[in-house]
């Protein structure tokens, strides 16, 4: 007990782990940054998600700076992008992949509805032809990797 007191003692006056060699100091420090790294969520981890941010922020920037576009186009673009997000967000959480199955391919149905309102505003000149491009491009490859997604869970039991 008085040898785990010393060691304590010692890490908290020196502030390492009581390791004299500095060998050691530089790779318990090291041990501890990686130790100590903040948890993320699983959803957090995945591509397809960082995408859907990406796409949701620069589909609200666009919103918030167009102030001549229908506002049912505007409200339901702006819903079904958020949606989109969210059911993906949801699979991840679930634990059997009939639930997760359901939720990407409600996913990937709000990032259809998305890309067809892109299509209608396209079609009435309400958006510029290089912004339509590469959001459209976002979409595709969006649901192409929740396709890939939802592929994966096939054939796996629950």
């Amino acid at each position: 007990m008085a040898e785990t007191n010393s060691l304590l003692n010692c890490r908290t006056r020196l502030g390492y782990r009581g390791f004299e060699s500095p060998f050691l100091r530089q790779f318990f420090f090291r041990y501890e940054l990686l130790f100590f790294l903040p948890e993320m969520f699983d959803f957090e981890k995945l591509e397809v998600y960082q995408l859907m941010k990406e796409q949701h922020n620069k589909v609200m920037l666009m919103l918030r700076e167009d102030e001549k576009m229908d506002r049912q186009i505007h409200d339901h673009w702006k819903n079904a992008m958020l949606l989109a997000v969210m059911n993906l967000v949801q699979a991840s959480a679930r634990v059997t992949n009939t639930e997760k199955k359901d939720l990407i391919t409600i996913s990937r149905g709000y990032i259809f509805e998305c890309s067809s309102l892109l299509d209608l505003l396209k079609s009435t000149n309400g958006i510029t032809p290089v912004t339509y491009q590469e959001l459209y491009d976002n979409y595709e490859r969006i649901s192409k990797m929740l396709l890939g997604m939802y592929k994966s869970f096939n054939g796996k039991p629950d």
